[in-house]
């Protein structure tokens, strides 16, 4: 092998690297090739920033700008591996940022849609439709339990998205009910088709998809359950903390995405606020008493749930307001101005 043979990477290897360490490699072929079919067949040394936005505008052409972002990951990852294998001095990739999207609103499911689900879906994907609901699993981690992983009360996923074994609590119903599917090859969803082994990943997306849409459940997917998961979670009054380890987010700003406050929230949160300006009449003395109670007993949660997780700037606010000299509330200003 010449020297400038040795500094290239080839598709293959790669392909053969992720499938074994990724989970979700079985995605990284077609989107390399489709890169490849617009950078053309060159060293990896020869493609350029300038090749890869090229290629990230046709794409942003043909399929939407949060697809595209997905593949420039999987392109990205391709590169960076290369030069983690030194193959390549620096990443074409690095300076390329993704399409900004808008990824705060999202499909969340009504009790009602999530009942229709339950009762008219096939058992098994009713099965995993609790499963991730329940416990926020990704489709990739419930297909990947086996007969171990359930524990008393709790399930324990080694494999997951971030590469962390979690646990997930479970209730008693749902434990009973993952144990009773469990194939003796001690897959829980294996199949004798597949020779005990669970189905493959986008097949079983594809039925939800599928399944959802004849039970008049528009545009949802299987992700969209660990989305309403999430919101309702939260709507409960479950810490966002909580929310984190339980859906296995690396990082609070994940969770940003799946926090929908209601109107109804908005407005009892201005309504709060409000009866602190109420001054001038009894009735505005009055509001503005209570609405001083109620924004105490919020800091008093706060002190006692901890400010762990809790962003700089209300922490900021947080610590002013309960101090015993309560301070401006703002992100530092310290002048009140």
């Amino acid at each position: 092998m010449s020297e400038d043979d040795s500094r290239i990477l080839r598709l293959r290897s790669y392909t053969e690297w992720t499938q074994a360490r990724n989970r979700t490699g079985g995605k990284d072929p077609p989107a390399l090739a489709r890169f490849l079919a617009t950078a053309g067949e060159m060293r990896l040394d020869q493609v350029s920033t300038f090749a890869v936005e090229k290629w990230k505008t046709r794409r942003a052409q043909q399929v939407k700008k949060a697809t595209v972002n997905r593949e420039l990951n999987i392109v990205r990852g391709c590169f960076s591996r290369a030069v983690d294998w030194d193959r390549l001095g620096k990443s074409p990739v690095s300076g390329v940022k993704p399409f900004r999207v808008d990824n705060t609103r999202l499909r969340i499911l009504s009790s009602e849609e999530i009942e229709r689900f339950l009762i008219g879906a096939p058992v098994d994907l009713a099965l995993m439709a609790r499963v991730t609901v329940e416990g926020l699993l990704r489709i990739s981690e419930v297909l990947g339990l086996t007969r171990p992983d359930i524990k008393s009360d709790h399930l324990v996923l080694p494999h997951t998205k971030s590469g962390k074994m979690r646990k997930v609590p479970i209730t008693s119903a749902l434990r009973r009910d993952l144990l009773k599917r469990a194939h003796p090859s001690g897959r829980v969803f294996g199949e004798d088709r597949y020779d005990g082994c669970p189905p493959q990943r986008p097949a079983v997306t594809h039925a939800f998809r599928r399944t959802m849409a004849r039970l008049g459940v528009e545009k949802a997917s299987h992700h969209t359950l660990r989305h309403t998961g999430a919101s309702v979670m939260l709507a409960g009054g479950v810490s966002i903390r909580a929310l984190q380890e339980i859906g296995g987010w690396t990082s609070l700003r994940m969770l940003e995405r799946y926090t929908h406050p209601t109107d109804a929230e908005k407005r009892r949160a201005v309504e709060i606020t409000s009866r602190l300006t109420r001054v001038g009449t009894k009735t505005g003395t009055l509001n503005r008493v209570a609405g001083v109670a109620e924004l105490s007993k919020g800091i008093k949660m706060l002190t006692l749930n901890g400010l762990d997780g809790v962003p700089n700037g209300i922490r900021t606010r947080v610590s002013a307001l309960k101090g015993p000299y309560p301070g401006p509330l703002d992100d530092g200003d310290a002048t009140g101005v």
